[in-house]
């Protein structure tokens, strides 16, 4: 699924125009990301949460040419599901 889907769904689900609840959807991915910026997990409980890690620099080969390039340290994210998702999406397996 994509972000457009989501939206045609949600909006589906909720009666609610497409354009009102992309707004909103934009507005939380906003909101998420100046959150993420600053270094704050977001969290969402039984779904997951999102944390900034900071990746160290380290040396890489170019697989063209062999060469070797730095990569540079970089903040990047990572996501924990939560119980219930992890459960949701693993109950027809027993």
């Amino acid at each position: 699924m994509n972000k457009k889907e989501l939206i045609k769904q949600v909006a589906m689900d909720t009666k609610m125009p497409a354009i009102v609840v992309k707004n909103i959807l934009e507005s939380i991915l906003s909101n998420m990301t100046t959150a993420l910026q600053e270094g704050d997990t977001v969290s969402f409980l039984g779904f997951g949460s999102l944390r900034p890690w900071q990746q160290k620099g380290r040396p890489a080969r170019n697989p063209k040419n062999g060469d070797t390039v730095m990569f540079q340290p970089r903040t990047s994210v990572k996501f924990r599901i939560g119980i219930e998702l992890l459960k949701a999406i693993n109950k027809d397996k027993k």
